[in-house]
C-alpha cells in the first residue's frame, strides 16, 4: 500500500509566521516539524512508500528537510501541484495529481499539518489500522477518519452520518453530508450522540 501527503496548501492563516515562503508542515511542535508526525503515522501503519505534493514556491524546503526519507525508514517522492488554468484547487486536486504514482491499490492520504495521536495506545503515533481496517472490510471507495468534538466545529470540516455501526469497539457508519467550516444553524443539524464529527485530516481511498 502506498501513502500520499498533501504538503501544497498556501496556509494563509499562518502567513504572519511563514511569509508565505516557508512551508506550514515544517513548523516545530516540541521541536519536531509537522509533517514528521503523519510520516510516522503512515510508517507504523506499514506504509513505506510516499509520495508529497509539494507546492512550486515551497518545495525545496520540504525537499531538502526530508530529502529521500532514508533517515525516517520510508521512501519519499515528491510531485509539485501546479496551478490549474481552470483554477481548481483544494485536496481532490492535490490528490489526482499523484494518479500515475497510485495505479491500482488502496491508498491512505494524509495532510502534511496534521497531527493524530491516540494516547490509550502504547504508540500513541500508531492509530491508523482502525481506519484501514474499516476501509477494506466495508468495501468503501472513500474513508474519512473523523474526531469527535464538543466545542463549536465551525473552523473545521464537519460530517453527518446516516447511522452508526459498531466493530470491536469502533465506531464507523455511511456519510449522508459533508461540509467545510459550516455555519451554525448547519452544524447543529449534523450533531449525533452529543458531539460533532469533525475531519482529522487522514482518508483512505480506492484508486
Amino acid at each position: 500500500m502506498k501513502g500520499v501527503i498533501l504538503a501544497a496548501g498556501q496556509g494563509t492563516r499562518m502567513s504572519s509566521i511563514t511569509y508565505n515562503g516557508f512551508p506550514k508542515e515544517l513548523l516545530p511542535i516540541g521541536n519536531v516539524p509537522t509533517i514528521r508526525f503523519p510520516i510516522e503515522a503512515l510508517r507504523l501503519t506499514g506504509v513505506t512508500n510516499i509520495m508529497t505534493v509539494i507546492a512550486p514556491h515551497t518545495k525545496h524546503g520540504i525537499i531538502d528537510a526530508l530529502q529521500s526519507g532514508k533517515k525516517l525508514k520510508v521512501n519519499i517522492c515528491y510531485v509539485v501541484q501546479e496551478k490549474q488554468e481552470n483554477d481548481l484547487s483544494g485536496i481532490g486536486v492535490a490528490i489526482l495529481s499523484t494518479k500515475n504514482w497510485i495505479e491500482k491499490e488502496n491508498f491512505i492520504v494524509a495532510c502534511g499539518d496534521t497531527i493524530l495521536c491516540n494516547f490509550l495506545l502504547k504508540n500513541p503515533l500508531n492509530c491508523l489500522r482502525s481506519l484501514m481496517e474499516i476501509h477494506t472490510s466495508s468495501e468503501a471507495i472513500a474513508t474519512i477518519l473523523v474526531h469527535p468534538v464538543f466545542d463549536d466545529p465551525s473552523r473545521f470540516g464537519v460530517v453527518k452520518f446516516k447511522d452508526f455501526k459498531e466493530k470491536n469497539g469502533m465506531l464507523f457508519g455511511d456519510l449522508e453530508k459533508l461540509v467545510e467550516k459550516p455555519t451554525a444553524k448547519i452544524v447543529d443539524s449534523y450533531k449525533m450522540n452529543g458531539f460533532y464529527y469533525t475531519i482529522a485530516g487522514y482518508y483512505a481511498l480506492k484508486p
